[in-house]
C-alpha cells in the first residue's frame, strides 16, 4: 500500500486496528495463543481467534470507540452479526477438526482523544450484555 493509499483510509478503520492490536497484546499477556486475526468465512469476519491453555477456542469480537456517548461497542452487535460469527466459528472448528469447547468473547476498547485506553474484556459474553 502506498503512502497515498494510506491517507485514504478512514480514521475509524485505523482506530479499529489499534483496538484489535491492544486486545491481542492483552491476550498474549494472559497466556492465550493467537491463532488467527481477521479470519473470514463467507460474509463473516472474526476479529481474533485464540486458544486457551485447555484448548478452548475463543472467537473474539473487538469493538473500538473513541468515546462512549452512544454506548459501548458491544451493544452494536446485532442478531445478524452474531449469527454470521456463529456460523463462521462452526466452519473454522470443522476445518481445524476441533472438537473441544468453544467460547465467544467480546472486547470493548475505548481510546479517548488524549490517547487514554480502557479495555474491557468479557469472556463468554457474546450472547449476553455487559
Amino acid at each position: 500500500m502506498s503512502k497515498q493509499d494510506n491517507k485514504l483510509r478512514a480514521p475509524h478503520l485505523k482506530l479499529g486496528q489499534i483496538g484489535e492490536e491492544l486486545v491481542v497484546e492483552f491476550l498474549e499477556m494472559t497466556k492465550h495463543k493467537i491463532l488467527e486475526r481477521n479470519w473470514r468465512s463467507g460474509r463473516a469476519e472474526i476479529d481474533i481467534i485464540a486458544q486457551t491453555n485447555d484448548s478452548t477456542l475463543l472467537f473474539i469480537e473487538v469493538k473500538t470507540r473513541s468515546k462512549v456517548d452512544f454506548g459501548l461497542g458491544s451493544q452494536s452487535i446485532g442478531k445478524r452479526k452474531k449469527q454470521l460469527i456463529l456460523d463462521a466459528a462452526v466452519v473454522y472448528s470443522e476445518l481445524k477438526n476441533h472438537s473441544k469447547d468453544i467460547r465467544f468473547d467480546v472486547a470493548n476498547v475505548i481510546i479517548d482523544a488524549k490517547g487514554e485506553v480502557i479495555l474491557e474484556y468479557a469472556p463468554d459474553a457474546f450472547f449476553d450484555e455487559f
